[in-house]
């Protein structure tokens, strides 16, 4: 199996904390509810070519928008530094944490998740957290994605 640079900044990228709202599907589901969405955009005929493509990005954008928690996301990353970070920097941080997850989210699922099939694994369910494993499977290579959640 071959393995590229991204793919590592991929797995890393979306080890991440989505916002899991109060509703009654299983964090799976929720999971599955986010990719389904993003592959009937980019498979949807009115939305096929070049010429949609900026269009197709927003869209998918603004599912990664609703679907994941930045600010919590970007406390767990300076979880080690936040004593040392202010405010502002703190504010600034979780900006562009935002938006280069975001474009990461967008430009993997605008060029990759519509060529290959996601398959989704273990689901764990401890207390107010929740772990949902898939594989993002491809000609010639899968990718390992998990998705944690703190609830």
């Amino acid at each position: 199996m071959k393995r590229r640079p991204w793919i590592m900044s991929l797995v890393l990228a979306l080890w991440c904390f989505w916002a899991l709202p109060a509703l009654a599907e299983s964090p799976k589901e929720y999971v599955r509810g986010i990719l389904d969405r993003a592959i009937a955009i980019q498979t949807d005929p009115a939305l096929a070519g070049e010429a949609h493509e900026a269009q197709r990005g927003r869209q998918i954008h603004q599912i990664i928008e609703r679907s994941f928690d930045f600010p919590f996301m970007a406390e767990e990353v300076l979880d080690g530094f936040s004593g040392q970070v202010g405010a502002g920097q703190r504010q600034e941080f979780t900006k562009t944490f935002s938006y280069l997850f975001e474009d990461s989210y967008t430009r993997m699922v605008l060029n990759f998740l519509h060529q290959g099939n996601i398959t989704y694994n273990r689901e764990n369910l401890e207390g107010s957290k929740a772990v949902v494993d898939t594989t993002m499977v491809r000609p010639n290579e899968s990718i390992p994605i998990t998705y944690p959640n703190s609830g």
